[in-house]
């Protein structure tokens, strides 16, 4: 196989090559160590890189319909499914793949299908394809920052797997070239928090990916892991954004992780509780003039989320719910809501966010995510319905600036209804 490759050999000798089953030290030690360090040398300086896959080894190419059915089935072959299969394809000068008739060079593959005439698939199935490769060579782009690296990680392991869950950390200082060293140095269940430590930026977006966070101190906010939980369903909901701007980049400090970002302060202290939906009237000036914001909560990884019987619309049946109730030892912290985009906010009147507990001083906002959710700026005319109801409760509670104190509850489920707030502005944040 490895004579096949159209790669350049010294006269008269074979080419030498790596094989990770029978090469990569499987006893702890130095030998090891030593492996785990050059592994990203292994792959990124060898000539080539030949994938060996059970999925592709048994078919041939020429029973395929040209590029597009070969790349589909390599992106849709096992070997993509695999944690550690990640870097050869990322950091690979030329990368092949074996079919039984021979092997498959994917660069040339990719550059042929660019110039397909093909109306039915140029613009449905081919875009697809180069957006896969395009982030899986991410990597060898020598201009692209480590923050929109580690965004193209998030991405390509939300649908791999592995057996041995702290290895995750181990390829992703791999990836980006961090010190894998140290990261094996750490005992197995700190391996995450040492990689987070490594990095000298972080994409805000992290914070909106509906993944298990890690629980400890100042990483309350960092997704334990990237990895497919299940088979077949990826990691995360949403996903991270590509940024070509360094005011975005959050840093990591001793409490915590901080940013600069749009947030709604509310007047809430979380003296009722919070349920899956209620709406924020944000206030312009002193005259009651502002807008209406509903706020559509996900509970569903709230850690201090509890079920409650919600009566149903329109019947006498209940629904079971979540919500989260009161904090009694936090009476003094404030809601805040964290926008992720105050320009979809601005053109679709919509965007994703999270709610923050926690207190205000001086210019920083001190807070812990509570869960993710949703904001929606209502529109007079599209949600007229909404806001005449809203607007009448505000004339009959809220009569003047004095009164905005009060927090509306819902009277059949005891949960907020609405309350004041601030409309969206750029905050500095530490989030713990």
């Amino acid at each position: 196989m490895v004579t096949n490759l159209p790669v350049p050999t010294s006269v008269g000798y074979l080419a030498p090559f790596w094989l990770d089953t029978i090469c990569f030290p499987i006893e702890e030690g130095r030998e090891q160590e030593a492996a785990m360090r050059l592994m990203r040398d292994t792959y990124e300086k060898a000539s080539a890189v030949l994938v060996l896959d059970s999925s592709t080894l048994t078919l041939s190419t020429t029973d395929m319909n040209g590029d597009v059915e070969i790349l589909m089935r390599i992106l849709r072959s096992r070997w993509t499914t695999r944690l550690w299969t990640l870097q050869e394809g990322a950091l690979a000068q030329r990368l092949f793949v074996q079919f039984a008739n021979g092997p498959y060079d994917v660069q040339e593959g990719i550059k042929r299908i660019q110039k397909n005439a093909n109306m039915s698939i140029e613009y449905t199935v081919i875009p697809m394809i180069l957006k896969a490769f395009l982030e899986l060579r991410v990597f060898r782009i020598p201009t692209m920052s480590t923050e929109q690296k580690l965004t193209a990680i998030s991405r390509a392991l939300q649908f791999r797997a592995t057996s041995v869950e702290t290895d995750e950390p181990l390829c992703l200082s791999t990836l980006l070239g961090s010190d894998t060293q140290k990261i094996m140095a750490t005992p197995p269940k700190e391996r995450m928090q040492r990689f987070w430590n490594s990095m000298s930026g972080i994409p805000p977006d992290i914070l909106f990916l509906n993944r298990s966070k890690l629980s400890e101190g100042r990483y309350k906010w960092a997704p334990r892991s990237f990895l497919r939980a299940e088979a077949d369903i990826p990691s995360q909901i949403g996903s991270l954004t590509y940024h070509d701007h360094t005011e975005s980049v959050a840093r990591l400090t001793n409490n915590g992780l901080q940013l600069t970002a749009p947030v709604i302060t509310t007047a809430f202290t979380w003296s009722k509780p919070v349920g899956d939906a209620f709406y924020i009237f944000a206030l312009k000036d002193y005259e009651m003039n502002g807008d209406w914001y509903w706020i559509q909560t996900d509970m569903s990884r709230a850690k201090a989320a509890e079920k409650y019987s919600q009566p149903a619309d329109r019947c006498d049946h209940v629904q079971e719910r979540l919500r989260l109730l009161p904090y009694v030892s936090r009476s003094k912290e404030r809601l805040f809501i964290m926008i992720q985009s105050q320009e979809s906010l601005n053109v679709r009147a919509e965007s994703e966010a999270i709610l923050l507990s926690g207190t205000s001083a001086a210019e920083l906002i001190s807070a812990q995510l509570v869960c993710s959710a949703s904001v929606t700026k209502l529109d007079m005319f599209r949600d007229w319905q909404q806001v005449s109801v809203l607007e009448k409760f505000k004339k009959s509670n809220w009569p003047n600036i004095e009164s905005v104190g009060n927090i509306a509850h819902d009277g059949r489920t005891g949960n907020l209804y609405v309350c004041i707030g601030t409309a969206p502005v750029p905050r500095q944040l530490c989030i713990g």
